[in-house]
C-alpha cells in the first residue's frame, strides 16, 4: 500500500476514491487544480475603513468637530474587516486523473496537503509500476 487514509487508497495496481477505482496503468498524468471561492466581502470592508480613517484624519487636521466618532467607528471597521478576512472561504483542491478516455475529478478537498500527498503517492505508484 502507497498510500491510505479514509476511504482513499492507493497501491502499485489501483487508486481506490470510495466505490471508484483507477487502475493506475491507465493513468496517463495527474493533475492538481485550485477553485478560488469568491471571498470579497473583506476587500470591501478594507476600502470603507481606510475612507473612514482617511476622514477622521481630516477632521482631526482641520480641527472642525470632534473626530473621536470618527475613529471609533473606523476602529469597529477595522475589527469586522479583520473577522470577515478570517472567515473567507477557503480554496478547494481537486485531483484531476487523465486517462486515454478523458479527464476525470478523482476526488476534492479544502486540504492541500492531503491533495498534494495523494498526487505524489500516484505518480510514486505510476513509476513503480513501470
Amino acid at each position: 500500500m502507497v498510500y491510505q487514509r479514509g476511504t482513499v487508497s492507493v497501491d502499485v495496481h489501483f487508486a481506490r476514491f470510495g466505490s471508484k477505482s483507477y487502475a493506475i496503468d491507465k493513468i496517463n498524468s495527474v493533475d492538481v487544480r485550485v477553485e478560488h471561492k469568491s471571498g470579497c466581502l473583506w476587500i470591501a470592508l478594507l476600502f470603507l475603513t481606510i475612507l473612514f480613517a482617511l476622514a477622521a484624519m481630516g477632521a482631526a487636521v482641520s480641527s472642525e468637530g470632534d473626530s473621536t466618532a470618527s475613529w471609533g467607528i473606523t476602529a469597529i471597521l477595522a475589527v469586522i474587516t479583520v473577522l470577515a478576512y478570517r472567515s473567507r472561504p477557503k480554496p478547494t483542491y481537486h485531483l484531476m486523473l487523465a486517462t486515454s478516455s478523458g479527464e476525470v475529478q478523482a476526488t476534492k478537498s479544502q486540504d492541500d496537503e492531503a491533495i498534494y500527498e495523494l498526487r505524489t503517492a500516484i505518480e510514486a505508484a505510476m513509476m513503480e509500476g513501470r
